[in-house]
């Protein structure tokens, strides 16, 4: 029998101990190991159902009153071009010829302090107004028959700019010298805007001691805006508030739907 001397038992001693060491810092690792790749798996499918959440839930729009803050500011932009053409005199005399200087259009629009617009409409143009001012703009017994969808829109488009055209005749501004001016100082820009797809409204820009000014705003599929700016040549345009403005507009149709708000659709936004 062999016995265990004090020396070998010290020296298996420390042999147990340094593999109990091993052992448990190799359970410890492996501990780790699993609890890390838990973690991940787990981050993993949160971050998986997350993005699957994200991708089915549809991303909110900007609401009305962005969009309408957004036309106000593309509208400032093209009329503050317009503007400058009115008050250069050398454009004018190139564009136009120098008489249109002393035309009382000019004179009525070049004279007005358009600083900062002390109420803004806005108009959406419905299918049922645009009807309307097709009626009014052309002769009678004329119709959309025989024309495709495509140039049929390319018409209502046409429709919303020639809105104003329309308004100023009716007010009485058909001077032929004031068409003409009008025409000189038409102006248009465009901008994308996906968020503005197939829009078709008027913006009206009313100030204290000028004349109301415009802007149509008309988009198309692809988001590109297209917008057109011009002016109403009567300084005392009646438009305190919506109401006397949609009666304003109404007396410049005889069709009783302005009246209803069917076909004229109006908000003011300042």
């Amino acid at each position: 029998m062999n016995i265990l001397t004090r020396k070998d038992y010290m020296k298996n001693k420390t042999v147990f101990t340094k593999i109990k060491a091993i052992t448990m810092a190799t359970i410890l690792s492996l501990s780790l190991g699993l609890s890390g790749c838990g973690d991940s798996d787990s981050k993993s499918k949160d971050e998986s159902i997350r993005e699957s959440i994200e991708e089915q839930t549809p991303s909110k729009g900007p609401s009305e009153e962005e969009l309408s803050e957004r036309m106000v500011n593309k509208g400032l932009d093209v009329l503050g071009l317009m503007l400058e053409k009115l008050h250069n005199e050398n454009y004018i005399e190139i564009i136009g010829s120098s008489t249109m200087l002393e035309t009382e259009a000019y004179k009525l629009l070049s004279e007005g302090d358009y600083t900062e617009p002390e109420k803004i409409y806005e108009i959406t143009m419905t299918d049922e107004l645009i009807a309307l001012i097709f009626k009014e703009a052309t002769s009678e017994g004329l119709s959309l028959d025989g024309m495709s969808e495509a140039l049929q829109e390319d018409l209502r488009n046409r429709m919303v700019s020639t809105y104003m055209t329309v308004l100023n005749y009716r007010i009485g501004n058909s001077k032929a010298e004031t068409v003409a001016l009008l025409s000189y100082l038409s102006t248009g820009k465009a901008y994308v805007d996906a968020d503005m797809k197939g829009c078709k409204k008027i913006l009206i820009y009313v100030y204290k001691d000028a004349c109301p000014l415009t802007v149509s705003f008309v988009g198309n599929d692809e988001g590109i805006v297209a917008t057109s700016a011009s002016a109403i040549v009567q300084k005392d345009f009646a438009a305190k508030d919506t109401d006397e403005l949609r009666m304003t507009m109404a007396s410049m149709f005889p069709d009783t739907e302005f009246l209803t708000g069917v076909a004229l659709k109006i908000k003011q936004i300042k």
